[in-house]
């Protein structure tokens, strides 16, 4: 049984227009491994609908990935239950 080669991330673009440009959002949907033997295995957390392409890339570098810091709750919340 060979290693991991290589990971990318499989991802899917939705088009979108802002201040009249296009652009492209793209959004993960899995993970592709390269084994060193070349076979190709493909783990899919997310099936896109009205899509049919998929591309992969190499993963960024967790430092240029954004994401949103996790606000805590406060503490005093009147909750509507």
């Amino acid at each position: 049984m060979s290693g991991i080669k290589e990971i990318r991330e499989i991802l899917y673009g939705e088009e979108y227009e802002k201040d009249g440009e296009k652009k492209t959002k793209w959004n993960r949907c899995g993970v592709m491994f390269i084994k060193e033997d070349g076979n190709i295995g493909i783990k899919l957390t997310a099936i896109p609908l009205g899509t049919q392409n998929l591309m992969a890339f190499p993963p960024k570098p967790k430092e240029e990935k954004k994401e949103e810091p996790v606000k805590e709750m406060e503490k005093d919340v009147d909750l509507p239950f």
